[in-house]
């Protein structure tokens, strides 16, 4: 309707219209865009010039910004406005702070926007650019990623990499990591414009070792060892050993999470080597907690509680400059993976404490990753003391936050756990449910010992349910895997599982239960496991009872009744006496 009065076809009032033509003469364009093209070449050249300019800046349009960026006097440019206004291409969106307008339908913009020749277009976004350095000397990050969009237009690569880079820091801030992906991105783009010279090449390492954090935020993995090679491939050009250090411990902590854990750790001693070579306490700070977690991973729990301790006493008086290449301060992830290997060899009190102080930290700085991390430490520690209704507090808070505050990656791991709590509280099928979820999420996000935790808890939770056949295929197949990828904790607590599972039911087969309860205390021990340990003499101690074992019963009993006691597992020290008064 619009077009045909603005050619004249129709004449008179708004809901009086009359044709002015033959309407064979009259010409209506075939499409949308082609209409709206039309409407704006039919605009006087100053507002089809300001229009256009509105539509550089963008689908919103502050006025200061338009008012600095097109060249009219501030009445000429309200005419113009009021025009625009008037053929319904803009409206005023907001009077306060700034009035500011905005295009009353996208499809509007992009015409416009489309209807500029590409050197006018690049010169009207750099213009824009240095309209807002301008306009907000003191304020750049208000703009930033206004910044950022019109620099790369403009083909201003030093400054497009600048504030694209910037941008990617105010998302990650935020725990926008998708966003923080996207700006990195763009700023990688723009670097590959610039001369290859050895700042662009820090910068270019930097770059990457910055997306790799967000890909790891995103649980998008699989580009991970592409992009941190490149960075190592950089280092080693320009002989930044430092650098070189930092790319070599994030494809070891790439392995790790890979389940690869002795590559893992190959490259963790050659970062160290580097990092004492250099006297770099920050990338020593950043090494050691890698081998920490690998060395928990394997189950070698000793080894790990040394080197994670070691890593929080060091952190205490420092925050080191690689905490910008990390998804979460290392003096958290220190706390929180100590906390899990002190909790797997029975020091309950410390780990709760750790656990407690990375929480702590995260509320502090309202850093989301980290206080997920913190509550699936200590919802893990009250698991493996038994406490299971403290462990579904701190575990239903992770998993709610996890969900809602871009941490989706963590969920199967802060559920797989829950899915336990709520099943020895008596919400089995609940439970169930959100295992079977949590499996099922750590496949499709690649990584394989998430998917390992699920399946082995969920084969205890169908044992405990009277699910035996189920149960059993679960723990085979998570027996294969612990001994495939080498993670003997888990491949510890398998082999008890498998002697629940022998001993349940109403045809129990007690050899092959002894069995299975023997390999895994013999692990246990191995690996100071003390919880595990005491769980499994409670059940060679059934199992003797069963058998008319009657000393035998009672000194593993006996046994397990101590254990119990002296790390505080009330939950388990009651099922433990019930059983020896049955026995007497």
């Amino acid at each position: 309707m619009r077009t045909l009065v603005e050619t004249h076809a129709l004449v008179g009032e708004r809901g009086a219209y009359s044709l002015a033509k033959e309407l064979s003469t009259v010409q209506v364009p075939a499409t949308v865009q082609a209409i709206l093209a039309a409407r704006i070449d039919r605009l006087p050249p100053e507002g089809k010039t300001l229009l256009q300019t509105a539509a550089v800046i963008g689908k919103d349009v502050p006025y200061p910004l338009l008012r600095g960026s097109a060249k009219p006097g501030d009445e000429e440019l309200r005419r113009g406005l009021a025009q625009l206004q008037a053929g319904e291409f803009l409206y005023e969106a907001s009077l306060f702070p700034d009035l500011e307008y905005t295009f009353k339908h996208a499809l509007t913009h992009e015409v416009a926007y489309g209807s500029l020749l590409q050197d006018r277009r690049r010169a009207l976004h750099g213009r824009i650019v240095e309209v807002l350095e301008r306009l907000y000397p003191d304020r750049l990050t208000e703009q930033i990623e206004r910044l950022a969009h019109h620099a790369r237009h403009a083909e201003a690569w030093e400054r497009a990499v600048r504030y694209a880079r910037q941008a990617g820091q105010k998302a990650t801030m935020r725990f926008a990591h998708r966003e923080a992906a996207v700006w990195r991105e763009l700023a990688l783009g723009a670097l590959g414009h610039l001369p290859d010279s050895r700042e662009n090449r820090v910068e270019g390492i930097d770059l990457r070792f910055e997306l790799r954090a967000a890909l790891l935020a995103l649980a998008e993995t699989s580009r991970i060892p592409a992009i941190v090679e490149e960075a190592e491939r950089l280092a080693v050009s320009i002989g930044d050993q430092r650098r070189l250090g930092l790319a070599l411990a994030h494809l070891g902590s790439h392995r790790y999470e890979t389940a690869q854990d002795e590559p893992a750790i190959e490259y963790g001693e050659r970062a160290m080597a580097i990092a004492r070579d250099l006297g770099d306490p920050g990338l020593e700070a950043f090494t050691t907690f890698l081998l920490g977690q690998c060395h928990g991973g394997r189950g070698s729990f000793g080894r790990a509680i040394e080197l994670l301790g070691r890593n929080v006493a060091a952190l205490e008086t420092f925050r080191p400059a690689e905490d910008s290449f990390l998804p979460q301060p290392l003096a958290v992830s220190s706390r929180c993976f100590l906390a899990r290997a002190l909790a797997e060899v029975g020091e309950f009190g410390q780990a709760a404490v750790r656990a407690e102080e990375a929480i702590a930290a995260s509320e502090a700085s309202d850093h989301a990753l980290g206080l997920v991390n913190g509550l699936l430490a200590l919802g893990a520690t009250h698991v493996r003391q038994g406490d299971f209704p403290r462990a579904v507090s701190a575990l239903e808070r992770g998993v709610a936050i996890a969900r809602t505050r871009a941490v989706v990656f963590l969920v199967p791991a802060v559920a797989a756990l829950l899915g336990l709590g709520l099943a020895q509280s008596g919400r089995v099928q609940e439970g169930i449910a959100l295992l079977e979820e949590a499996g099922r999420d750590a496949r499709a996000g690649g990584r394989p010992a998430m998917v390992l935790g699920a399946q082995q808890i969920l084969a205890d939770v169908h044992t405990l349910n009277g699910r035996l056949e189920e149960a059993a295929a679960l723990a085979a197949d998570a027996l294969d895997t612990t001994r495939r990828i080498g993670r003997r904790g888990v491949e510890a607590w398998v082999l008890r599982g498998l002697g629940d599972i022998s001993a349940a039911g109403p045809a129990p087969d007690l050899g092959e239960a002894a069995r299975r309860y023997r390999e895994a205390l013999d692990l246990a021990r191995q690996l100071s496991m003390r919880p595990l340990a005491a769980h499994c003499h409670r059940g060679l101690g059934r199992i003797d009872r069963v058998a008319g074992r009657e000393e035998q019963a009672r000194e593993n009993l006996g046994t397990a009744t101590t254990m119990y006691r002296e790390m505080d597992m009330r939950f388990y020290l009651e099922q433990a006496q019930l059983d020896i008064r049955r026995s007497a």
